[in-house]
């Protein structure tokens, strides 16, 4: 255990000073921080333009040549007659109230649905979800490259021979990549939270919500979004390993995520069955262990989900949590299976 812990803090030592994580890590903080503002920023948008019935309001001939653009139904609800355009027939005040009523509850739901995207909690729960999203490819190419790195620079067969042995020294890989998929989750919860308190502030729309159930939520949705990114893990360093290159290991890990993505969208389409079929694969699984997130259902946040139209229904979370699970450590033990029993040459690879 003592051997273990000593590789696993050198490699950390060494990982840290190549470029490449701390690249991949602003590119995560990156999205999950655009998914914040673009809402805030439409949000300001939607807030400073009046309310009017959008597109040409015909309603007989009343309405005819009258373009819904020129009526203020701000103005209108407040009873000012400035907010109609000239020569508007009096009759047709009480219909034009009643569509200007609901323009402005429209623009009220969506104004709300923005407010809970860029505000905390629901700030937090967007970042995560946008960053796993990102984090499953990032992770999957930092994962490919730190396990194929020793194949590429020919110095694996040096390293072992020092007395690693071939347990610690893929374990230690493997740790290494989940100790840094835990610190990007939490570095995105943070920045979430953060930007989220800001953005409020700037809107006027601060409110509290810290609490003992603010941080369990917040925890359980870090260790969600977490756990999600396992089976790329695992995936990225069997690719790795089988083919003794860092960037079969990516093609491994990416390839399958768009191949499932593609693939389950056509086979859907096409057959009944295979509904039941992606029930147990990997990417089906990870998008239902992330809908609903805690904060969402605490925030007035839109629904986060990719692929809802194209995958139709989803899974529960335990049988979400059980597939993820099993991908993961059986791809984790072929992955120790193969390189316990296989020779190592003293050739690089890609």
């Amino acid at each position: 255990m003592k051997a273990l812990f000593t590789t696993t803090r050198w490699e950390w030592f060494k990982l840290c000073r190549r470029t490449m994580p701390w690249v991949l890590l602003a590119i995560a903080l990156l999205f999950s921080q655009l998914s914040i503002w673009a809402p805030y920023f439409s949000y300001r948008s939607q807030e400073s333009r009046p309310v009017t019935l959008g597109n040409r309001f015909g309603m007989g001939s009343r309405f005819a040549d009258v373009n819904a653009a020129d009526i203020n139904c701000d103005k209108v609800l407040a009873g000012d007659a400035s907010g109609l355009p000239a020569g508007t027939d009096p009759s047709a005040l009480p219909a034009l109230l009643t569509a200007c009523q609901g323009a402005k509850q429209a623009r009220d739901v969506v104004l709300t649905e923005l407010r809970g995207a860029f505000t905390a909690p629901g700030s937090v729960a967007i970042a995560l979800s946008v960053a796993q999203g990102f984090g499953i490819i990032l992770v999957a190419i930092m994962t490919a490259s730190l396990v194929g790195s020793d194949y590429g620079w020919g110095t694996l067969r040096t390293v072992l021979v020092r007395g690693v042995g071939r347990w610690n020294y893929l374990a230690t890989k493997l740790l290494l990549m989940l100790a840094g998929g835990l610190a990007l989750m939490l570095l995105v919860a943070l920045g979430g939270l953060v930007t989220g308190l800001i953005a409020g502030g700037l809107a006027g729309t601060s409110r509290s919500f810290l609490s003992l159930g603010f941080l369990g939520n917040a925890a359980l949705d870090t260790g969600r979004a977490w756990f999600s990114l396992w089976p790329y893990i695992a995936l990225a360093t069997l690719g790795s390993l089988a083919a003794r290159s860092s960037a079969a290991g990516m093609a491994a890990a990416i390839g399958y995520y768009f191949g499932e993505i593609i693939l389950t969208a056509i086979f859907q389409g096409l057959f009944d069955w295979f509904h039941n079929v992606s029930d147990y694969l990997i990417v089906h699984n990870t998008t239902a262990w992330m809908q609903n997130l805690r904060l969402q259902e605490t925030s007035e946040s839109i629904r986060i989900g990719v692929g809802g139209a194209v995958f139709g229904e989803y899974p529960s979370l335990l049988h979400a949590f059980l597939v993820l699970a099993v991908y993961a450590l059986a791809l984790s033990a072929l992955a120790f299976w193969l390189f316990k029993r296989r020779d190592v040459t003293a050739g690089g690879g890609g």
